[in-house]
């Protein structure tokens, strides 16, 4: 009765919390969903027949727009209405995918096993990355619910929607199209053709871009290309760390030179990750596991995530649900690895005597916390297979 009560009174807490912070998004449009003001702004520029990429097409500085030209359609929608409007339509969205996710989560990946901690879990993880989406009004969300909708048609075999909507996810920002290699852990007989059918298709996409706007595309690809210089807390990626540790080691002063070793030292990592993964993908295939193709997909997240030169804060919502799984699933105490890793989530950890130390520590603690998550995955992997 008391537990019951006491859980009660939590989730009343976390409705009201949730409610709090919505409530403050939405009564500060100048402050907050700063990335959609650009969006509307660059969309509606490419309305009126201006280059969507030059972030001075404002009076107002805006981000510079780093996605494809085919994505401006989606954001001409919101044009059609004000800036007030539109920012609470695309809040009102953002909610409802939320909403959605964790739907599909709970309902869909863990059949219903979900408590109140997975809650927490959800808001608090990775320095709270969904907030950080909110806040932000990235188009992050639409990306993370249409490549988890996609990751259920993969669970239940339905690969052709699997595609459809990894395709429909990368029209933003291309890189979930290497969700579309999760086709060849499948056990259907036409899996080499829906993925070479998926390949071609999304190339003839961007060919298509490049036909009828060379000049978009290119101003798309420097926008993009930029974006690599974002480090720290912000974008805590791999390539961002290998960076920030040549500069801070190497020294070096030349950012040209920076980035090439940096690029350079990045695929030497990346290809450690997916061959040390390699070993785990074919543990996972030898299971006799109904749970065998969730593995996969947390694992691939894992790797993705790992593996990506850029990978926002925002972006670590792609590894909530794979995060929860495998803490559920360890052989330790997962109540209190749980809560280890949401309290760091949601905390600026200061180290007494080693300011600096702490500092960097903090800028990438959720890369750390993605690379404990994909040990996990190794270790709990191997020891189901040497039972």
């Amino acid at each position: 009765m008391g537990n019951n009560l006491l859980t009660k009174l939590l989730g009343f807490f976390l409705v009201l919390y949730c409610a709090i912070v919505i409530t403050g998004i939405i009564s500060r449009p100048n402050i907050y969903q700063g990335d959609f003001y650009g969006y509307y702004h660059c969309a509606k520029a490419y309305g009126l027949g201006l280059n969507p990429y030059d972030a001075k097409i404002t009076e107002i500085a805006i981000f510079p727009y780093v996605y494809t030209p085919f994505s401006l359609y989606f954001f001409q929608i919101f044009t059609q209405l004000n800036y007030d409007l539109a920012f609470l339509l695309f809040l009102i969205l953002k909610l409802i995918l939320v909403a959605g996710l964790i739907y599909l989560w709970r309902n869909k990946f863990l059949d219903k096993k979900a408590d109140l901690p997975f809650y927490l879990f959800c808001l608090l993880a990775f320095n709270s990355t969904l907030y950080l989406d909110l806040k932000a009004g990235n188009v992050s969300l639409i990306e993370q619910f249409m490549i988890w909708l996609a990751f259920f048609c993969y669970l239940r075999r339905k690969l052709f929607y699997f595609c459809v909507l990894i395709m429909a996810a990368a029209i933003f920002k291309i890189q979930p199209i290497l969700f579309l290699f999760l086709l060849l852990f499948s056990e259907e007989k036409n899996k080499y053709q829906y993925l070479a059918g998926s390949l071609a298709t999304f190339g003839m996409i961007l060919l298509l871009q490049f036909i009828l706007s060379p000049e978009l595309c290119s101003y798309f690809i420097a926008n993009a290309i930029h974006t690599t210089h974002e480090r720290g807390i912000i974008n805590p990626s791999t390539f961002s760390l290998i960076r920030d540790l040549c500069q801070q080691i190497l020294r070096i002063s030349n950012v040209s030179l920076l980035n090439k070793v940096a690029l350079a030292i990045h695929f030497v990592v990346a290809c450690t990750i997916l061959y040390v993964s390699r070993s785990a993908f074919t543990r996972i295939k030898s299971l006799k596991d109904e749970d065998k193709n969730k593995w996969i997909i947390f694992l691939a997240c894992l790797c993705y995530a790992l593996i990506n030169v850029r990978f926002k804060d925002y972006s670590y919502i792609l590894l909530i649900l794979p995060t929860y799984f495998i803490i559920k699933t360890v052989r330790i105490s997962s109540t209190g690895l749980l809560l280890f890793v949401a309290s760091i989530s949601a905390a600026n950890v200061t180290l007494p005597g080693a300011p600096a130390v702490a500092q960097f520590f903090w800028n990438y603690y959720p890369l750390f916390v993605a690379y404990l998550v994909w040990g996990l995955y190794l270790n709990e992997l191997r020891c189901k297979t040497e039972k």
